[in-house]
């Protein structure tokens, strides 16, 4: 993918608003109705946003230490993802019908059967607003330049466009099903 550095920033950033505003609505749900799971092998509303909070545990931190390696070097105007990355960003994407691919998770992000809180919610949310703050720094600098692990292995070096990429759109996925799980509540 290439595409304007800005362009692509915007892109993210209105994305992350989106979810932001999109759980700030669906927050004064009662706490029963978050939890609830249609079936045992679905995520609850809670557990998809414990499963992004378990994520960006990881990330944010990743992306933070990035922005401050690369803190020296000149943004680009255009950005262009590495193969890895594409690979990465794409997978987490809709297919062309809409529908999301299942995936396997980690053990260590799987939140099922977990006694989840609102304190999800909050710890997501401030995840968000992290994530406005960092797409925000990385005008700043050379994305490409910009290097972080990833939760594969932190030897698995990906630049940080594509890890923004990654993760907001793991994100829009993850907010999908939580519609979904809505409706069928």
């Amino acid at each position: 993918m290439k595409s304007s550095t800005t362009d692509l920033l915007n892109t993210l950033r209105t994305d992350v608003q989106s979810d932001i505003d999109y759980v700030k609505n669906i927050a004064v749900l009662p706490l029963d109705k978050l939890n609830f799971k249609k079936e045992e092998s679905t995520w609850s509303v809670l557990e998809n946003l414990e499963h992004l909070n378990l994520y960006g545990d990881f990330y944010i931190p990743e992306m933070e230490k990035a922005i401050q390696d690369a803190q020296h070097t000149n943004p680009q105007d255009q950005f262009s993802s590495s193969w890895l990355g594409e690979y990465f960003a794409n997978a987490m994407l809709p297919q062309a019908n809409g529908k999301i691919k299942k995936m396997k998770t980690f053990k260590s992000k799987d939140p099922k059967s977990s006694n989840l809180t609102m304190n999800v919610v909050d710890r997501f949310l401030g995840q968000q607003n992290k994530l406005l703050r960092l797409i925000d720094d990385a005008r700043k600098i050379n994305m490409r330049k910009a290097k972080c692990g990833t939760t594969i292995a932190t030897w698995i070096k990906v630049n940080l466009g594509d890890i923004l990429r990654v993760v907001v759109y793991h994100d829009r996925r993850h907010v999908k099903q939580i519609e979904t799980t809505l409706k069928n509540s």
